[in-house]
């Protein structure tokens, strides 16, 4: 379970880390705008819930046994790694293609609009999929694995992600960005992802005892929902409209804070750490 836990707080850092840079590669190419901001976080929830939904279908499928299934997650975190090489010059295409092609859009119109929502749409949503189906994918291979844990284990590694979304905010707005860039922000994100697949790859190869699929889906396929308020709360507080970036930086931390907190005090009456006995 170790390994699940560890999963998830590296996930979190680099989903928080990608969903900051592109919002700022986004707005360097199209824009520094409220419109803007609220397009390219729009399709960071749409990519989260169309991967939380397909992954969930894959989860709930009976034949899916937890090797394949750390093994699809694997191939994931894999394509998001690729994400962070692909994204700047997908975005930098889309500002070349819509000059080309936008002489009748004035700035900030409609059309601008609709023209660099649709390039910003093809360019995150395929890779926010695969953000979004890790969780349903991780949850279907704790399910099959572990079945005394696997009814409590969606808010403990919750409480993961989240801590490591906490972590990529902080890191990549205060350290990360100001001493690399954004290239190199999202060449560390990117190792970060490539670990992430070797580790699931090697696990899946080592062996995995599986039982059969359950009945009821995967609460995971829920994470959507949580994964849709934390980009949210993430692109617009932390978005360079508003005049004070630390203080938008600063409340976002609290607020995920908040959530992790919450999460795990909610978890159970035990005392602080007693919940956490199960991942021993």
């Amino acid at each position: 379970m170790r390994w699940y836990f560890v999963f998830f707080v590296v996930s979190g850092f680099c989903s928080l880390v990608y969903e900051i840079v592109w919002l700022r590669l986004s707005m360097a190419s199209f824009g520094v705008t409220t419109a803007l901001v609220s397009i390219v976080v729009s399709m960071f929830m749409a990519g989260l819930g169309l991967g939380s939904w397909g992954a969930g279908i894959l989860v709930r499928r009976g034949g899916a046994v937890a090797r394949s299934l750390l093994r699809w997650y694997g191939l994931a975190e894999l394509l998001i790694g690729i994400s962070a090489l692909l994204v700047p010059y997908e975005l930098k295409w889309g500002r070349i293609l819509l000059q080309a092609v936008s002489t009748g859009a004035a700035w900030q119109s409609s059309r601008y609009y609709l023209l660099s929502g649709l390039w910003i749409a093809v360019t995150l949503i395929p890779w926010c999929t695969c953000m979004g189906s890790t969780f349903p994918l991780l949850m279907g291979v704790i399910e099959r694995t572990s079945e005394h844990k696997a009814e409590r284990s969606f808010s403990y590694l919750y409480v993961a992600n989240v801590f490591g979304a906490l972590l990529g905010t902080l890191v990549s707005a205060f350290v990360l960005i100001e001493l690399m860039g954004f290239q190199g922000t999202l060449h560390v994100a990117a190792t970060l992802n490539g670990a992430l697949a070797a580790a699931a790859f090697f696990v899946s190869s080592a062996g995995l005892s599986s039982r059969s699929a359950p009945n009821s889906p995967p609460p995971a396929v829920d994470a959507v929902h949580y994964r849709s308020c934390e980009h949210g709360y993430g692109g617009h507080l932390d978005s360079p409209v508003h005049p004070v970036l630390g203080k938008c930086r600063l409340r976002l931390c609290r607020y995920l804070g908040h959530v992790s907190s919450g999460d795990f005090l909610g978890l159970s009456p035990l005392p602080l750490m007693g919940p956490f006995s199960q991942f021993q």
